[in-house]
């Protein structure tokens, strides 16, 4: 193939990807945005609390993956554009299986043991049953654990760009976890537990269409059967390793607030704050497609020293995210009130949910701005750059939001967030500019 047919050809899959990655996202952040407010109606704002916090925990396990997911996008990118020393992608897949399933099983058990205590001692649950927390919570880990090795095959498919088909799995999850469950809710009678059994369903579902996609993936060239190798895992640690405290960190900073919440506020109030951290958490809707799409891209060239090739990408990329992303901002910003009438018709929501949607929308937006960066920094494997900058931020805001939150209510657990973003958007780039992109920070 010539340069310009590669060229072409690398273009048509770029843009193809992009357009299916800003597709599922958009599905999947309307079909969320318009089954909140029927979610409130038929379960009330405290079972819903109980959802919001289970979205939380389920969040904040994902870090349990020790990085490998991510690992797993990285090394298939590099396999296809060549590097040395990379295994075959039949070896890597089945290794990442048994771990993968190994931990699904431990989680899965794990949570449904630590159900009971979790409901009696944690959870503020006023107007729910004792039982019917603990039956929800043991419902949420059997889910958690069914779903785990999802995960790897959607690293996997994201590595061999192969979006399109992984978004349009998504894209069914989405609706089945929406649509799907308030059908459930509603023949059941609106019971948290039908939500979080409808979970289960949804997850085994979810489960064996990512996992036949991936080994159906695989490139018919490479004849090596499937087999664990330990080399592989070792192989992917120095980079998964450092990747895992980073995660573990970044979940700790974006959950915490939910759980301080939890603990020092009724579930009613983690309701209320759940509704705009989900409306502010739509401006991911912006830049995550992208970092999808690039990070591979950028994983591949980096590979191949092809730096102007990355440069041209990351600034692009980088320019596309803020134009799409600053104007639903500053309409957050500056029209919460009407928005959030608009959307969830609940005057109490609307009272309690207007401060905190405020600050949360300029915090999700230098958030945001910083997802193509990020991408750049996992493509050229400097992950102690981001480890450092989390684990200090844990470390501040942990008792930050605790103040805040006793201080401001929810509003408090907000600003807290909004602070760390913006120290991270000016100090990361600094850095990161320092070691990947020598010269473009200010371009």
């Amino acid at each position: 193939m010539s340069p310009t047919a590669a060229s072409d050809a690398f273009r048509s899959v770029f843009r193809r990807n992009l357009a299916a990655n800003f597709v599922a996202q958009v599905w999947g952040v309307v079909l969320n945005l318009a089954f909140i407010p029927v979610f409130l109606h038929l379960l009330g704002p405290e079972q819903y609390g109980l959802i919001a916090f289970g979205i939380s925990l389920q969040a904040v396990l994902a870090v349990l993956d020790l990085g490998l997911a991510t690992t797993a996008n990285r090394e298939f990118s590099r396999a296809r554009a060549g590097a040395p020393g990379v295994a075959s992608g039949p070896v890597m897949l089945r290794t990442l299986e048994v771990i993968y399933f190994s931990m699904g099983a431990l989680v899965a058990a794990s949570l449904i043991l630590m159900a009971p205590w979790v409901a009696d001692h944690w959870l503020q649950a006023e107007s729910i049953s004792r039982e019917t927390v603990r039956n929800s919570l043991a419902l949420l880990g059997l889910a958690t654990g069914l779903r785990w090795p999802v995960a790897v095959y959607s690293g996997v498919l994201l590595g061999l760009e192969r979006q399109v088909s992984l978004n349009l799995v998504m894209m069914v999850r989405s609706a089945l976890r929406t649509a799907g469950a308030a059908g459930a809710l509603t023949l059941a009678g609106g019971t948290v537990e039908a939500y979080f059994a409808w979970l289960v369903v949804v997850s085994i579902v979810e489960l064996g269409a990512t996992g036949w996609l991936a080994w159906r993936s695989q490139p018919e060239k490479v004849r090596e059967p499937a087999r664990f190798d330990r080399a592989v895992l070792r192989s992917f640690w120095n980079f998964s390793g450092e990747l895992t405290l980073v995660s573990i960190f970044a979940a700790v900073l974006k959950q915490e607030d939910k759980f301080v919440i939890a603990r020092l506020a009724p579930l009613a109030a983690l309701g209320h704050y759940n509704v705009a951290a989900t409306l502010s958490g739509g401006l991911l809707l912006f830049s995550t497609p992208v970092f999808t799409a690039v990070f591979p891209r950028l994983s591949a060239m980096l590979a191949r020293d092809d730096q102007a090739g990355a440069a041209a990408v990351y600034h692009r990329a980088s320019g596309l995210v803020a134009m799409l992303v600053a104007p639903a901002a500053a309409a957050l910003m500056l029209f919460p009130q009407p928005l959030l009438a608009a959307w969830t018709r609940s005057p109490a929501v609307v009272a309690e949910a207007t401060g905190p949607l405020v600050v949360l929308a300029f915090a999700m937006l230098l958030n945001a701005s910083m997802q193509v960066p990020y991408a750049l920094l996992l493509a050229a494997g400097l992950t102690r750059i981001s480890l450092w900058i989390n684990g200090l931020g844990v470390a501040i805001l942990a008792p930050l939001l605790v103040v805040f939150v006793r201080l401001y209510g929810i509003v408090g657990a907000g600003v807290a967030w909004a602070v760390f973003n913006l120290a991270y958007f000016i100090i990361a780039p600094i850095l990161l500019h320092r070691r990947a992109l020598r010269g473009h920070l200010r371009q």
